[in-house]
């Protein structure tokens, strides 16, 4: 008898401006998972405490985080 584990994890941002997606789906910040955590055979391993809390982000202005929801227009754009 074989069995099956599979491990899914979910993590949310909740209250969070569309800038923040712009933000997490960046080149700077799929290098910074790739630097810090690694893979897991083909996913990136992804933790709530290290890879969105600890993201070395300086304060952004509000013309900053309006063009970054721009951005995260584009990608949802994009995407569909």
């Amino acid at each position: 008898m074989k069995i099956c584990y599979i491990v899914c994890r979910i993590f949310a941002v909740y209250d969070a401006g569309s800038y923040l997606f712009a933000l997490l789906n960046s080149k700077m910040h799929m290098a910074w998972i790739r630097t810090v955590y690694g893979k897991l055979k083909t996913d990136y391993r992804y933790s709530s405490t290290l890879g969105y809390t600890y993201f070395p982000c300086p304060p952004l202005t509000p013309q900053q985080k309006e063009k970054m929801n721009q951005s995260a227009r584009n990608i949802l754009f994009a995407r569909s």
